[in-house]
Protein backbone atom coordinates (compact mmCIF):
# COMPACT_ATOMS: atom_id res chain seq x y z
CA UNK A 1 0.00 0.00 0.00
CA UNK A 2 2.80 2.44 0.83
CA UNK A 3 4.47 1.77 -2.51
CA UNK A 4 1.26 2.57 -4.38
CA UNK A 5 0.83 5.87 -2.52
CA UNK A 6 4.45 6.82 -3.26
CA UNK A 7 4.02 6.05 -6.97
CA UNK A 8 0.81 8.05 -7.02
CA UNK A 9 2.54 11.06 -5.47
CA UNK A 10 5.41 10.92 -7.96
CA UNK A 11 2.97 10.50 -10.84
CA UNK A 12 1.05 13.54 -9.63
CA UNK A 13 4.23 15.66 -9.51
CA UNK A 14 5.24 14.43 -12.97
CA UNK A 15 1.79 15.42 -14.20
CA UNK A 16 2.09 18.90 -12.66
CA UNK A 17 5.55 19.33 -14.17
CA UNK A 18 4.20 18.49 -17.60
CA UNK A 19 1.72 21.37 -17.33
CA UNK A 20 4.49 23.97 -17.19
CA UNK A 21 6.51 24.86 -20.25
CA UNK A 22 10.28 24.65 -20.24
CA UNK A 23 12.05 27.97 -19.63
CA UNK A 24 13.54 27.87 -23.13
CA UNK A 25 10.02 27.98 -24.59
CA UNK A 26 9.31 31.36 -22.99
CA UNK A 27 8.22 33.87 -25.64
CA UNK A 28 7.73 36.80 -23.28
CA UNK A 29 10.09 39.75 -23.73
CA UNK A 30 12.97 40.14 -21.27
CA UNK A 31 11.98 42.61 -18.54
CA UNK A 32 13.75 45.96 -18.66
CA UNK A 33 14.95 48.25 -15.93
CA UNK A 34 15.22 52.01 -16.34
CA UNK A 35 17.26 53.75 -13.65
CA UNK A 36 16.91 57.49 -13.27
CA UNK A 37 19.08 60.01 -11.49
CA UNK A 38 19.70 63.76 -11.58
CA UNK A 39 22.52 65.59 -13.32
CA UNK A 40 24.42 68.53 -11.82
CA UNK A 41 21.72 70.93 -13.08
CA UNK A 42 19.00 68.98 -11.25
CA UNK A 43 17.46 67.54 -14.43
CA UNK A 44 16.20 63.96 -14.45
CA UNK A 45 18.31 61.70 -16.67
CA UNK A 46 18.71 57.96 -17.28
CA UNK A 47 21.60 56.14 -15.63
CA UNK A 48 23.07 53.90 -18.33
CA UNK A 49 25.86 52.14 -16.41
CA UNK A 50 23.79 48.90 -16.29
CA UNK A 51 22.19 47.16 -19.25
CA UNK A 52 18.44 47.87 -19.57
CA UNK A 53 17.64 44.15 -19.94
CA UNK A 54 17.60 42.27 -16.64
CA UNK A 55 20.08 39.40 -16.30
CA UNK A 56 18.41 36.01 -16.65
CA UNK A 57 18.83 33.03 -14.33
CA UNK A 58 17.27 29.76 -15.48
CA UNK A 59 16.02 27.53 -12.65
CA UNK A 60 14.82 24.27 -14.19
CA UNK A 61 11.51 25.24 -15.84
CA UNK A 62 11.47 28.80 -14.48
CA UNK A 63 13.33 31.96 -15.38
CA UNK A 64 14.27 34.46 -12.66
CA UNK A 65 15.14 38.12 -13.24
CA UNK A 66 16.72 40.16 -10.44
CA UNK A 67 15.17 43.61 -10.82
CA UNK A 68 16.73 45.47 -7.89
CA UNK A 69 18.45 44.76 -4.57
CA UNK A 70 19.54 46.99 -1.70
CA UNK A 71 21.23 46.38 1.64
CA UNK A 72 20.53 47.85 5.04
CA UNK A 73 17.86 50.11 6.38
CA UNK A 74 17.41 52.89 5.65
CA UNK A 75 18.65 52.36 2.10
CA UNK A 76 21.69 54.48 1.22
CA UNK A 77 20.91 56.34 -2.02
CA UNK A 78 23.86 58.75 -1.82
CA UNK A 79 26.63 58.59 -4.43
CA UNK A 80 24.91 55.69 -6.26
CA UNK A 81 25.59 53.29 -3.38
CA UNK A 82 22.32 51.44 -4.08
CA UNK A 83 23.24 50.95 -7.75
CA UNK A 84 26.69 49.65 -6.79
CA UNK A 85 25.08 47.21 -4.32
CA UNK A 86 22.68 46.01 -7.01
CA UNK A 87 25.59 45.66 -9.48
CA UNK A 88 27.45 43.48 -6.96
CA UNK A 89 24.42 41.19 -6.67
CA UNK A 90 24.30 40.89 -10.45
CA UNK A 91 28.02 40.04 -10.65
CA UNK A 92 28.02 37.74 -7.61
CA UNK A 93 24.64 36.04 -7.60
CA UNK A 94 23.46 35.18 -4.07
CA UNK A 95 21.94 31.93 -5.31
CA UNK A 96 18.31 31.05 -4.98
CA UNK A 97 17.46 33.71 -2.39
CA UNK A 98 18.68 37.07 -1.18
CA UNK A 99 18.50 38.02 2.49
CA UNK A 100 15.63 40.33 3.38
CA UNK A 101 15.53 42.81 6.28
Amino acid sequence: MTRQVTNTVFSYFEFLSSLFSVAADNTLPIPKRLITKHNDDGNAIFDTRLNDELPETVLSTHVFYLGYVTQGFPVDLEDNTDIETYGNYISNSPGFGAPVC
